[in-house]
Parts: C-alpha cells; sequence; structure tokens
C-alpha cells in the first residue's frame, strides 16, 4: 500500500494580504493545493491520499476535491500549530486504517509540480532502502552569519543539497520517529521536515535525485515562475521532451 500525506495547514501570510491561504490561491484557474493533489490522482500507483488543512478550511477543501475529481482522496485531517504537527496528525489517522510496513509519501501543499519519474523513484528507494529524501546540488554561494552583518564563513557548496519533497518513509516508522520527537524536551526544534524527523531517530536517510522545477510556492514572485514552467511543461510534453 502506498499512500500520501499532504500537509497544507498553513495560512501563508508573506503571499496574500485577503487572508487566503496561499495552497487555495488560483494559478491558470486552478487552486494551486489541486495542481499539487493530481500529480499523486493521477499516478498509478498512489492508492490513497490524506491531506490536512486548518480546521475552517476542511470543508472548502473537501468541496474542492470533490469538484476537481480527486478521487483517492481518503481523509482531510485538522491541521496544527506548525507543519510538524500537521504531519503528525495525518500520520496517526493513516495509521489507524494502515499496516506499518506501507509506504507514506510527505508532501508540501504548495509544491505542485512533481513528477510521476521522482514520485516513482521515491516509491523505489522506499522500498529498496527503508526511506527516500528528493534533493537538488545547490547552485549558489552559502554564507554564515551570526549577526547578518558581517560574514563568519563560506560553506563549499559541492556538499550542499537542497532537500524537496515527496519524502518517502515506511510509515509505521516515521509515526514512531514523531512520537519518539515529540516526548522530547526540545521537541522539533531544528527539525525543518520529516527527513530531519526521520534522520534524529533512526541516522539514515537515501537520497534521490530530484528537479529544480519541483519548486516550493513561498513568496509571490514563486507564482509567477509557477505559471512558467506550467507553461514549459505542457510545451515539453507536446512534444515529447523530458520536463
Amino acid at each position: 500500500m502506498n499512500i500520501v500525506i499532504i500537509f497544507a495547514g498553513g495560512v501563508g501570510q508573506r503571499m496574500s494580504r485577503k487572508g487566503l491561504p496561499k495552497q487555495f490561491i488560483l494559478v491558470n484557474e486552478v487552486p494551486i493545493i489541486i495542481q499539487t493533489l493530481r500529480a499523486f490522482e493521477n499516478h498509478p500507483d498512489i492508492d490513497q491520499i490524506y491531506i490536512s488543512v486548518l480546521d475552517s478550511y476542511r470543508e472548502y477543501m473537501a468541496d474542492l476535491a470533490q469538484r476537481y475529481g480527486i478521487g483517492k482522496l481518503r481523509r482531510i485531517v485538522p491541521g496544527g500549530a506548525t507543519g510538524q504537527d500537521s504531519i503528525y496528525n495525518a500520520l496517526k489517522v493513516a495509521a489507524e486504517e494502515h499496516s506499518a510496513d506501507a509506504t507514506v509519501l510527505i508532501h508540501d501543499g504548495v509544491r505542485p509540480i512533481v513528477s510521476a519519474a521522482l514520485i516513482s523513484d521515491c516509491l523505489h528507494a522506499v522500498e529498496q532502502y527503508g526511506s527516500a529524501v528528493p534533493y537538488s546540488p545547490c547552485t549558489e554561494t552559502v554564507i554564515t552569519s551570526r549577526d547578518g552583518v558581517q560574514i563568519d564563513g563560506v560553506l563549499r557548496r559541492e556538499h550542499l543539497y537542497k532537500a524537496q519533497a515527496p519524502q518517502g518513509f515506511p510509515l509505521g516508522k516515521m509515526l514512531d520517529a514523531h512520537e519518539r520527537v515529540r516526548c522530547e524536551s526540545s521537541g522539533y526544534e531544528g527539525m525543518v521536515d520529516s527527513a530531519s524527523v526521520f534522520y534524529h531517530m533512526y541516522g539514515s536517510v537515501h537520497l534521490v535525485r530530484g528537479s529544480s522545477s519541483n519548486i516550493k510556492i513561498t513568496n509571490p514572485e514563486d507564482v509567477f515562475i509557477l505559471k512558467g514552467l506550467l507553461e514549459y511543461r505542457d510545451a515539453a510534453e507536446a512534444f515529447g521532451l523530458d520536463f
């Protein structure tokens, strides 16, 4: 069984002054969250989808899913105070309905351009190696600074990579990792994604080559980048090119 958890409980304060969470913003007349869901809805090896959203948007999310034909959506779970809390809430619900050895892919609700090939690569890596985290090489200079005024150091970028999603794990081990972290006094401090939670507990995460187009929508300018990437993807598909 292969399931997906989409966490989309954020409010997106950097994106919209009108109060609409960024995952519901329309891009090419389709909400970003629906474009994300479609990637997994259309993948033949994905069985069910769980999504966590703000409790006040659960009914709205259900309406969108029905309107756009997201048939694999199993449950809409209340989001938490943080992204990790939202993921944990969905993991608990999924674990009640699936065995511990089910594969779970955890994905950002605002990362809509994820290819079928990357989803497949992540599923295969979990099966073979027990985990999967997509990455892309860091192409810019990375500096450190304690005060934001002076450079303390320059890191060697050939050893630096940017983690992406979906991040894949055995369902039981991922839930166990979350529960153990939540029992620690520091909680999720310093753990920015599922890979960091899993690595904290098990010490090993397998990397899968991702794609520079697999962007996360964070700032307003990202919407315009997304529009360009969607146009490029459609053109590439029309000409039978890789994207």
